[in-house]
């Protein structure tokens, strides 16, 4: 046994679409305020159902293990993150390259060695946060 490679794919735009970033960030604001009503409800005992927060129904966020990371999370921080990750590329942990088929488009791999757990890197935790909270889709990166 050992190590694997744990990480994520992603393809879009080569720049993102400034028009967006407003969009982005209410998209963003909106599953943290959801996610914050949805962490202190737990608290107090109250049932959590996901069709009571739609912000919150997206297929990757795991109402019983996301709900306290994403309530910390600062929309236009992880925005400032996702424009040095996607356009700066910086970040140790990343792999990205201009998609052959269309030079419009970018792709990129963020990931590292893990034992099972999520990988601690800059750009793969700013990549899933981004996804959790909706401004992936925004920017149409998928």
């Amino acid at each position: 046994m050992g190590a694997d490679l744990i990480g994520c794919l992603v393809k879009g735009p080569r720049e993102l679409d400034r028009d967006r970033f407003e969009l982005a960030l209410g998209v963003a604001a909106n599953v943290v305020g959801q996610a914050t009503i949805a962490y202190e409800l737990e608290l107090a005992d109250e049932p959590v159902e996901r069709e009571d927060f739609d912000a919150l129904d997206n297929t990757f966020i795991d109402l019983e293990y996301d709900l306290e990371r994403i309530r910390g999370l600062d929309p236009e921080d992880l925005l400032k993150a996702l424009v040095s990750v996607w356009e700066e590329h910086d970040a140790r942990d990343l792999a990205t390259r201009t998609d052959p088929d269309d030079e419009d488009q970018r792709i990129i791999f963020a990931g590292e060695m893990s034992w099972g757990d999520d990988p601690e890197g800059f750009a793969y935790q700013t990549i899933r946060d981004a996804d959790k909270l909706g401004m992936l889709d925004v920017f149409g990166i998928r």
